[in-house]
């Protein structure tokens, strides 16, 4: 990881000092990515086993020919519901004794050595101590499988003191709170999988249709440096090291396959995302079944984007060709978010080999179809329905490659679109205009656009359904291979996908790639829809994403402007310092978050009009963006307060979509809780502040010109000596309950 992105792991801008005064829109990469969140189950708080999972994974036949070429997920799935009815468990107990049976629960030792003192009072003092017996007993902290127990010797965890020349004699009790061997349990879960068209053993690595560059067909790989639920492995830090893993599972290793056997892939670094440096490298690694551990076979250092190479490699050694033999592929580099991308296609594993059968015999297509519309990825359901003429894709781009070493003879293509399971439409896309050759050349690819109300001029998505809420389509792209394949490929000739209506307008396809932002304070951002029809918005989505720094706790101005001439003109709506907003960074299920109008109100907008924000102070808000389509010209910005404006310096498209009223209006509600009326005093105050009452939340103090200058916890009572004397705005913030409220205070 270069000094720039360690520097940006805790500044958060990762530019040039050159680039910083020269350009005011910045691309940045991803923090975290809380769309892959799988909430898988994990052991209970405390570091114990209890509760894990232990898979036995079976072993794949190689039977010739083993290929993934990414198109379908062949990442084994994992059961995950302790009830399910091919899961077995064994409880563990961390005391055992010599029989291997579990001691009481309840049970305490120490392994420090204890002992009864005796004192007699007559004739003389006299102290006679006994040392208690050791007790030898098996014992596991329970903190890792496979659970290994170690016999120890433990005592009672207490001294005891009898005065037996005491009238009443009693023995005194000093309780040993060193060196402690506590009785616990553990269970965990077992289950044997067996699934022959899963190849993967691990998904820390990203499957992935659109964050590499030409990939050879559908579906790639991504390394970064999240893991599989997206959370960077080192947050907040500069730290470099392995991160992503693909293991595949072991092989059952015959003669037959160990003659001439191959492992064959290929591999890109960057793609849309980050370059990874010099120092940063994609290794392979064999497992030596001889003597149990993995071995590195080869490796490559970071560059900047290039096309997929191919790499050939024979599997010669004998501690390799064995059953239970496995590969994995690594990453190092930065551990802090999206960074130092390497993207993995086509895995071949191959017998009676050579070192010229370098060929993958494929036909593809190579990025899934964005939008069957025109300019709009999503449009609301009621304005298609009112309107359905005229918007089919106009520019529909379709991408294939031929990876064989020869040409193959162009051949027609189809895309078949389905109304609830019956097809409502078949283009015809003729051979000759899926290349610009008169054959597909070999090892090429290529991109065509097509003008699909120019394939059939009468053709729209049918609008019959009397709601106005939402609407799906149903489409397959298949493109017909003009040579024999292997069967393994068969998927990646065709594409599948939803068109989807709801009561929102969108460019993007739902991933981002990168982060954007603007650079300066009073910065405004401002996304242009030219819309269906004029209509009301009750709420903006937004999609903003984490970098390697948090911004979060910055503040814009949620804003909607009319039309002037193709730009930003007068504002039509702008909330005011007292709803200011802040990046929320929305999860799995709600990867965009709703910017609701306060207190349920809306907003009326003409045919044309743009949404977007002015944003208080200067650092990145970092709103998702979209590198696999392009709305740049719709995309403005301004850093003299609205005076000039200029499009974005970047091709894609931001995650911000305007949302209309509709018929899921009430789905969209937010309730806050019912809390009583807050108060704060005194007013004016000298160094302490009191609230009327306290929820989970925080509390801001503004100066008179908007800057945040402190920040504290909701509690009954705050300290404020540190303020000067003068005005303020102080904003209660409980994110949790939805509730927020300021007030204007005066520091005397």
């Amino acid at each position: 990881m270069s000094n720039s992105k360690i520097f940006f792991a805790f500044v958060g801008i990762l530019l040039q000092v050159s680039v910083l005064w020269s350009q005011h829109d910045i691309l940045s990469p991803i923090g975290v990515r809380h769309e892959l969140n799988k909430g898988l189950m994990k052991p209970k708080v405390g570091a114990t086993i209890d509760g894990m999972f232990v898979y036995t994974v079976d072993t794949l036949q190689i039977g010739g020919t083993l290929i993934d070429d990414f198109s379908t997920n062949r990442f084994q799935q994992y059961i995950t519901d302790p009830d399910d009815p091919e899961v077995t468990n064994q409880t563990f107990h961390a005391l055992l004794d010599a029989t291997n049976q579990p001691l009481e629960a309840g049970s305490v030792f120490t392994t420090v050595k204890t002992y009864l003192l005796k004192i007699n009072l007559q004739p003389v003092i006299t102290r006679d101590t006994t040392w208690f017996e050791p007790i030898s007993v098996q014992y596991n902290n329970l903190q890792n499988y496979p659970v290994v127990y170690q016999n120890i010797d433990v005592y009672p965890r207490y001294i005891l003191i009898d005065t037996v020349d005491l009238a009443k004699p009693a023995p005194d009790t000093l309780w040993i709170n060193a060196n402690l061997r506590a009785q616990d349990a553990a269970t965990v879960y077992f289950a044997n999988i067996t699934d022959p068209e899963s190849y993967w053993v691990d998904d820390h690595a990203h499957w992935n249709f659109t964050r590499a560059r030409l990939p050879w067909s559908l579906g790639v790989v991504t390394f970064d440096g999240m893991d599989a639920n997206g959370w960077p492995y080192a947050i907040n830090t500069a730290q470099i090291g392995y991160a992503d893993y693909l293991t595949s599972k072991p092989f059952k290793i015959s003669p037959a396959d160990a003659n001439g056997l191959y492992l064959t892939f290929t591999y890109q670094p960057q793609g849309f995302g980050d370059a990874p440096e010099a120092i940063d490298s994609l290794v392979l690694d064999y497992f030596d079944v001889t003597n149990q551990v993995w071995k590195t076979v080869w490796k490559v250092s970071g560059t900047t984007n290039h096309d997929f190479k191919l790499v050939h490699l024979p599997i010669t050694e004998p501690e390799f060709l064995q059953d239970g033999f496995r590969f994995r592929f690594k990453n190092y580099g930065g551990l802090s978010g999206d960074l130092d991308n390497w993207h993995l296609d086509y895995v071949r594993l191959k017998s009676n080999s050579a070192p010229e059968d370098t060929v993958m015999l494929d036909f593809a297509a190579v990025y899934p179809i964005t939008s069957l519309l025109k300019t709009y990825t999503a449009v609301p359901w009621k304005h298609y329905r009112n309107n359905p003429t005229g918007h089919m894709n106009d520019a529909l781009n379709v991408t294939l490659r031929n990876s064989n070493i020869i040409a193959g003879n162009t051949q027609n293509a189809n895309l078949r679109i389905f109304d609830e399971g019956s097809i409502v439409q078949n283009y015809v896309f003729p051979g000759a205009t899926l290349t610009t050759n008169l054959n597909f050349n070999p090892q090429t690819s290529y991109t065509t656009t097509h003008n699909l109300t120019q394939l059939s001029p009468a053709f729209n998505l049918p609008a019959t359904s009397p709601n106005d809420t939402s609407y799906c389509f149903d489409y397959q792209f298949v493109a017909s291979v003009p040579f024999g394949q292997l069967p393994q490929h068969i998927n990646n000739d065709t594409i599948r996908g939803k068109q989807c209506f709801a009561n929102y307008y969108a460019y993007d396809d739902g991933t981002a790639e990168q982060a954007y932002g603007i650079i300066g304070q009073q910065a405004r951002l401002a996304y242009k829809f030219n819309a269906f029809q004029p209509d009301t918005l009750v709420a903006v989505q937004m999609h903003f994403v984490p970098t390697i720094n948090d911004n979060s706790d910055q503040l814009f101005l949620l804003t909607v402007w009319a039309d002037n001439n193709g730009q930003p003109g007068a504002v039509i709506y702008e909330d005011n310092f007292f709803t200011s907003r802040s990046p929320v960074y929305g999860g799995e299920k709600d990867l965009f978050w709703h910017y609701y109008f306060p207190e349920g109100a809306v907003v009326p907008v003409p045919a044309t009009y743009y949404v977007g924000w002015r944003q208080l102070d200067v650092p990145l808000l970092n709103i998702g963006f979209d590198r696999n389509t392009n709305s740049q010209d719709k995309i403005f910005f301004s850093v003299d307060l609205g005076a000039t404006w200029q499009n974005s310096s970047f091709p894609g498209s931001v995650m911000i979509r305007p949302v209309v009223t509709s018929k899921l209006d009430y789905l969209l509600d937010v309730v806050f809780e019912e809390l009583e009326e807050l108060e704060m005093y005194p007013n004016p105050f000298d160094n302490m502040l009191n609230l009327s009452y306290s929820k989970s939340g925080r509390v801001e103090f503004y100066a008179a010109d908007g800057k945040l200058i402190k920040t504290a916890t909701w509690q009954p009572q705050i300290e404020v000596r540190d303020l000067s004397s003068g005005f303020y705005l102080v904003r209660v913030i409980s994110e949790e309950s939805g509730f927020h409220k300021t007030f204007k205070i005066i520091k005397n």
